[in-house]
């Protein structure tokens, strides 16, 4: 698969914003950047916001890696904070041709993910997503997946890539891929359809995706992350509820 996929390249191109819902949300300038946020915004949320504006600026001002850890008490809308002025940001730097990576953005668990995903729904914001998961989460075809998991399945998919009529629906899939689907519904959908969820969301994710999904353990653990070919040199890394990352870590 890895020959079949499009090398990570610098994207300067603005994604899709949602201009009849954005006139129904509130609008607010931080520092040059007008982000689009779906409910009143309180002084805590704007606070949180121009922290991260703060800290996005300063990577492309003084060129270098900025790393900052914010904490918000829960249910302050830190989410959709972090999804709205990331992405608000982003767009903007990219139609100055200033910023050409993405934004990886992790949680621990799936369930966390497809939760992430639901409240980037309720913005006016429309990026090419991708969602990485394991083969137990997104391996669609059950004569290779029957009653095993792990590593076992894993080396039983690569043998049988070649001839499963899901990874090599992926090679001939032209389908606009935009739609921020969860885990979930890409697996149904990736049955229904007849591609390869696993497959599809690494292309996703390497070629053309503004925001890409993942459990943290992604990053750090070596094995996955030869396996995912995820490469983060470029992009904004968030790490939200990470609780454990000391552990993973």
């Amino acid at each position: 698969m890895k020959q079949e996929l499009i090398k990570n390249l610098p994207n300067y191109t603005p994604f899709e914003i949602d201009n009849s819902f954005s006139r129904r949300q509130k609008l607010i300038n931080i520092n040059g950047i007008d982000i689009h946020f779906p409910y009143e915004i309180y002084d805590n949320q704007k606070k949180y916001m121009e922290q991260v504006i703060r800290l996005l600026n300063n990577r492309i001002s003084i060129n270098r890696t900025n790393i900052a850890a914010l904490e918000s008490p829960t249910g302050t809308g830190k989410t959709l904070c972090l999804l709205c002025s990331t992405l608000a940001w982003m767009n903007e730097m990219r139609r100055q041709k200033k910023f050409g990576g993405k934004i990886i953005y992790t949680s621990r668990t799936h369930s966390q993910i497809s939760q992430i995903m639901h409240e980037l729904r309720k913005t006016c914001y429309k990026p090419r997503t991708a969602v990485l998961s394991s083969r137990d989460h997104s391996c669609v075809n059950q004569n290779i997946r029957k009653n095993i998991s792990g590593n076992i399945l894993n080396i039983k998919c690569r043998k049988n890539c070649v001839k499963c009529p899901y990874y090599n629906g992926v090679l001939s899939d032209k389908r606009e891929r935009n739609n921020m689907l969860d885990i979930e519904e890409l697996f149904k959908n990736g049955k229904e359809q007849t591609f390869c969820p696993f497959y599809q969301q690494i292309e996703i994710a390497k070629s053309y995706s503004d925001i890409v999904f993942m459990p943290y353990n992604y990053i750090f653990d070596e094995n996955i992350n030869n396996i995912m070919e995820i490469d983060i040199s470029n992009d904004i890394i968030i790490i939200d509820e990470d609780h454990n990352i000391r552990r993973i870590c």
